[in-house]
């Protein structure tokens, strides 16, 4: 899918075709990005070197130390690179902290390149690049106060994160890299979540958009033809303010106001033009697009010209460098920014290529998508059900097939006109109000739809519950061929119900359903005549009519039957190490089964890793529709298992129906042995004294910090004391032992036993004498 040239291969009015879409642009890696295998390759690779290193001598070991470092930074940059391709593996094929800890005190000149497990919080930057290959990706940058971050999700982002919110996660970090396992959103940026003060709310999404727009060139690259301060003008507010005409006259501006009913709107009087302006570099350096250094070097030529506190949008329109291969990139609400002599500002920022604006067409359809993510909106995608056979909607705990650019209907979507959706404008723009817009709908009945593009507004959206007793929506709305946007969509969609999904997992998205599943989210409508059953609920839906500008819609809830549905299983921790020789998870499984259900029992099962003996405790679970319950899994390898990182398997089932999820384990190499040298100091005394006891514990000639280590102290008369000390960060561990005034002269004897990481060696015999 073309997502940014569409309008070279195709007509408005044509049928669309749509694909599902990767989430990871090439071209940000120099090299295509590893697989988990490869990276679990290094993690072997990785720890049986380590385990060469524990039994090496001195001089094997310094040897082994330098194939190490070569190691683990080919690990380093191909686990950053797994990460922003799939955090969920990059999590499994971590490291276990123990065998972290192990690798940084055996190989200390590479410990910055080695993972960390923590958790860390910051302010949230959220920006969506979009591509012209219809890929696309979401870039976190959280600041910390200290660093900044980049954060990618194993799963679900928080819903509706957005910039300036305080975030907290919990996961691994490589490099400025974090994997996140979850998230939470401690404070939002309006003040809606209690906690952590968050960055104050500076965007709204109604009333005035002033938008400051710099276009600028660089020493070697120059705007596309054409692309100059009258057609941005055009794109952005109309024919009534630029010298370039276009029919029909398309703006941001009056897509907005049409499609909020007026309350938002981008008035040419409180917005600027300026530009071009020369920068001085061409901002591609070793292939990779410097977008903030553009964006605060444009703010800097502009800076005389624009007193940028006064617009609540930066728009910097610049030619395409061959880095910057997004066609239009725009922060997911906004952000504040300090570089300019007018001080500190907040606004929501957009990157345009100018390749990618050459006429009123495609600069509004950009625009208004990348405004859009301003106003704090995600993508309208498309959720498939392929069957086979294709249907509209699968069973609640189906995800489907997502495809990020999927609804050609709404300008967040796939390269078009169509309006914000009913979803979008009530949940993250606030254009539509429940009761008044929005009738909630969980009762058998007849209702009327107006049709969306009509004024005033009356009620433009259905939210059906999806059956009795989930929490599951549909969101109907209806679209009527009039005006000078919804006109230019596929006339399939005017001949009914316009369907989006909304579950647990929707968050700032919106999800477009097929009713007509066979021709690839073209033609969606469920159409006048038409009912639709949900196989998988209780719930009917039948378009009645279209009249008067408005849809009439009968809603049904008949008697509820029991549909099974497989279970949603999870495993955690996602890898770790044997302790004891074993290795023991926690099995959480869901019953996914609709209400009507009565209870079924669930049973596990696991063959991975192969030939390891497997414990499911308890070994059966029964659960009534909804419920959930936690078992543990315990793993214990056969004898003589080689050190590695290994998958590890769970499925639950019941009936014909089940649900997987994997993990790892890693069997670390054995330790070094360990050496304990101790010495004590003076070697004679007199009664009433104290004696320096030195234990210094050592591994391959490293010191080992945090060691156990017991001293034993007998004396003349065969009496013993014992005092446990842990060592410090060079291995030594102390005791300054008393020899009081009654105590017995003569010849004392000293020993240490020293234990770390499940070994154990004890010390040489040292004496003292009191006399």
């Amino acid at each position: 899918m073309k997502l940014f040239y569409a309008s070279k291969i195709m007509t408005l009015s044509s049928s669309l075709l749509i694909t599902t879409l990767t989430f990871v642009h090439p071209s940000l890696a120099s090299q295509p990005a590893p697989s988990a295998s490869q990276v679990h390759q290094l993690n072997n690779q990785l720890l049986r070197l380590h385990g060469q290193f524990n039994r090496a001598q001195p001089a094997e070991a310094a040897r082994l130390r330098g194939q190490a470092a070569q190691l683990i930074q080919e690990r380093a940059n191909a686990f950053i690179s797994l990460i922003r391709q799939n955090a969920a593996e990059a999590l499994k094929n971590a490291l276990p902290e123990e065998v972290l800890s192990n690798m940084v005190r055996a190989f200390p000149d590479s410990a910055s390149l080695l993972e960390s497990h923590g958790t860390w919080q910051g302010t949230l930057e959220y920006l969506i690049a979009d591509y012209p290959d219809g890929t696309h990706r979401a870039i976190r940058r959280m600041k910390t106060g200290k660093e900044v971050l980049e954060i990618e999700f194993a799963g679900p982002e928080p819903p509706r994160l957005k910039s300036g919110d305080i975030l907290k996660v919990r996961g691994v970090r490589a490099g400025n890299v974090v994997a996140a396992a979850d998230g939470n959103v401690v404070a939002a940026a309006d003040g809606s979540t209690s906690g952590t003060t968050a960055a104050p709310a500076a965007c709204s999404t109604t009333g005035t958009q002033s938008i400051a727009t710099i276009l600028v060139e660089f020493p070697s690259y120059k705007l596309s033809s054409g692309v100059d301060q009258e057609l941005l003008k055009g794109i952005l507010y109309g024919n009534s303010y630029s010298t370039k005409q276009n029919s029909p006259d398309w703006s941001v501006d009056d897509f907005w106001q049409q499609n909020s009913d007026g309350q938002t709107y981008a008035p040419f009087s409180r917005s600027i033009v300026a530009g071009p302006f020369l920068l001085n570099k061409d901002y591609n350096a070793s292939g990779t697009c410097d977008y903030m250094g553009i964006l605060n070097d444009a703010l800097a030529a502009a800076d005389s010209t624009i007193h940028f506190p006064d617009y609540s949008h930066v728009m910097i329109v610049l030619p395409n460098n061959g880095a910057c291969n997004w066609a239009g990139l725009g922060t997911l609400g906004c952000w504040s920014n300090t570089s300019t002599q007018d001080g500190s500002f907040t606004a929501g920022f957009v990157w345009e290529r100018s390749d990618q604006i050459t006429s009123r067409s495609n600069g509004v359809r950009l625009s208004t998508h990348e405004l859009g993510h301003n106003l704090t909106m995600n993508h309208a995608r498309s959720r498939a059900y392929p069957g086979p056979p294709p249907i509209p909607l699968g069973s609640l705990s189906d995800p489907g097939v997502i495809s990020e650019y999927g609804d050609s209907f709404s300008t967040m979507g796939y390269w078009n006109f169509g309006f914000y959706s009913a979803h979008h404008a009530l949940q993250q723009l606030g254009w539509l109000q429940y009761n008044t817009n929005v009738q909630v709908v969980e009762t058998a009945g007849a209702y009327a739809v107006q049709a969306y593009e009509t004024r005033p507004a009356g009620v433009k959206a259905l939210k059906i519950r999806r059956g009795t007793g989930n929490d599951a929506w549909l969101w109907l709305e209806f679209r009527q061929n009039s005006g000078i946007y919804d006109s230019q969509l596929n006339p399939q969609v005017f001949t009914g119900a316009l369907i989006h999904y909304q579950d647990s997992t929707t968050g700032s998205y919106t999800d477009l359903l097929d009713f007509t599943p066979t021709d690839s989210f073209s033609q969606v409508a469920l159409a006048v005549g038409q009912t639709w059953q949900d196989p998988y609920s209780n719930l009917s839906l039948s378009i009645d009519a279209i009249s008067g500008g408005y849809l009439y819609v009968t809603v049904n809830y008949g008697p509820t039957t029991c549909v099974p549905a497989s279970p949603t299983v999870s495993i955690s921790p996602l890898n770790q190490t044997l302790v004891n020789g074993t290795a023991t998870y926690s099995v959480t499984v869901r019953n996914n089964d609709n209400s009507a259900c009565s209870a079924s029992t669930f049973t596990f099962s696991s063959d991975l890793p192969s030939g390891w003996s497997t414990l499911f405790s308890p070994q059966s679970a029964v659960l009534n529709p909804g419920e959930s319950a936690t078992v543990q899994l315990t793993k214990t390898p056969p004898q003589g298992t080689e050190t590695g990182t290994y998958d590890v398997n769970v499925v639950v089932s019941h009936g014909s129906l089940s649900a997987s999820s994997t993990a790892s384990v890693t069997v670390p190499a054995p330790p070094p042995p360990l050496s304990v040298d101790l010495s004590v100091s003076p070697s004679s005394v007199p009664l009433n004294s104290t004696v320096r006891l030195n234990a210094t514990i050592l591994s391959n000639g490293t010191p080992v910090p945090s060691a156990s280590v017991t001293f034993t102290v007998t004396d003349p008369k065969a009496s013993s004391t014992a005092k446990t000390v842990t060592s410090g960060q060079n291995g030594t561990a102390v005791w300054n032992y008393k020899v009081f005034k009654k105590d017995p002269t003569g010849v004392y004897t000293v020993s240490a036993t020293a234990t770390y990481g499940g070994q154990a060696s004890v010390s040489n015999t040292v004496s003292f004498t009191a006399y």
